[in-house]
């Protein structure tokens, strides 16, 4: 049972699953006496389900900035703008994102140059 468990409980070797069974078992059997273990026990499982969350978006933001990067290459390529005019353009961009709380859109973008 332990060869074939230790890996799916995140454990580097079977030793280190036996002293999680035997932590578990013991927090398990001393429930009614010691309040301690469930909320330790809920806590590892929350931390498991935050870290899981968190490497999820750090790919998708790493995603987003390498894309990010390809626009802005992309367009520094066709763009004939000076680094005055980057400037103006992420100090207006800042206080757009900033207003529309993130909430801006291509379209606004297409809107917003055309006045």
């Amino acid at each position: 049972m332990i060869q074939n468990n230790y890996r799916k409980a995140h454990c580097r070797y079977p030793a280190h699953y036996v002293e999680k069974a035997v932590d578990f078992y013991t927090g398990y059997i001393n429930s009614d006496r010691d309040s301690y273990y469930l909320p330790k026990a809920l806590l590892s499982n929350l931390k498991a389900i935050v870290d899981v969350a968190m490497s999820q978006q750090n790919r998708m933001l790493f995603k987003q900035a390498v894309e990010i990067a390809m626009i802005e290459n992309i367009l520094t390529v066709i763009g004939d703008l000076d680094h005055g005019d980057v400037d103006r353009l992420r100090g207006d961009c800042v206080e757009i994102v900033k207003r529309t709380n993130g909430n801006f859109k291509f379209e606004n973008a297409i809107n917003w140059q055309r006045r």
